[in-house]
């Protein structure tokens, strides 16, 4: 049986259309604008492409691999911390090299954060060669601000940087290059005590003899140089890794916190190397 409404074949024996529900019952009427009519069925909402698309977008959102790699770039970022408190050093106005001639020097700073009441000893001053050039402490502004002098020892190349003493937080690396003429160091002309000469007089008498044996009179016994522990006296900076003989050194000219000790105390202190300049 045709259906006089979607035109599908149906068996003689149907009541109603398989495919459009319309009743074949002889007796009912069907409408002109009923016949070959077909509405077709709504789809069920998981057959339907867009709820996959977003299905598929919301899967690749939690499994990207690049979210992980994200997290932890965001977990690079989060600056070191030292034991000091100290988060950060950094240069002002240096680049990556300096460049020097002997016996000139360079005074410049660098900026301490994550620790406002942090102490100038948790600090050090680092030369990878102090006989071409030393970086040394020079004062302490805004209590986070500090001021150092490179100073140019011999022509060569050094690196310098300051970091915590615990080696976590550490500023740029600094190649300094010494260019010139080397300084040719006088060594000290050493003094040394007149010898004493004792001369012995002889008494002429005519009505006395001479002795046979004169009694031999021992000279004066010299007094032992001063050692090292007893007066020789050095100075030197907090921050600094050398001792200085004098305070007249050019590499204490700009220092204006200058102590002094016997040589003990200095390698007490961590300055166990002599200046370059004045020893």
């Amino acid at each position: 049986m045709l259906c006089p409404k979607c035109g599908s074949q149906n068996p003689d024996n149907a009541n109603f259309c398989g495919r459009c529900t319309l009743s074949l019952n002889s007796n009912q009427s069907v409408r002109p604008e009923d016949q070959h009519s077909y509405v077709k069925p709504k789809k069920p909402f998981y057959k339907k492409w867009w709820v996959w698309l977003i299905v598929a977008v919301v899967l690749i959102g939690i499994f990207n691999p690049s979210n992980s790699s994200r997290e932890e770039r965001s977990r690079d970022n989060i600056p070191p911390k030292s034991d000091t408190g100290i988060t950060e050093l950094r240069f002002s106005t240096l680049s990556e090299s300096l460049e020097l001639e002997v016996g000139g020097n360079r005074k410049s700073w660098f900026g301490v954060s994550g620790n406002r009441d942090f102490k100038l000893d948790d600090i050090e001053f680092i030369s990878t060669n102090d006989d071409v050039a030393t970086f040394e402490y020079d004062d302490t502004a805004l209590t986070t601000c500090i001021y150092f002098y490179i100073t140019g020892v011999s022509p060569g190349e050094a690196t310098i940087y300051a970091q915590t003493k615990d080696g976590i937080v550490k500023t740029e690396e600094i190649t300094v290059i010494v260019t010139g003429d080397p300084v040719t160091t006088t060594s000290k002309p050493t003094t040394t005590a007149p010898e004493e000469t004792t001369t012995k007089k002889r008494k002429t008498t005519t009505a006395a003899p001479e002795p046979t044996n004169p009694p031999v009179v021992d000279p004066p016994a010299e007094d032992p140089p001063p050692s090292e522990d007893q007066g020789y006296i050095v100075y030197w900076v907090p921050g600094g890794q050398v001792y200085h003989s004098t305070t007249g050194c050019r590499s204490l000219a700009r220092s204006s916190d200058i102590r002094s000790g016997t040589l003990q105390d200095a390698i007490n202190a961590g300055k166990d190397r002599p200046c370059k300049n004045c020893h």
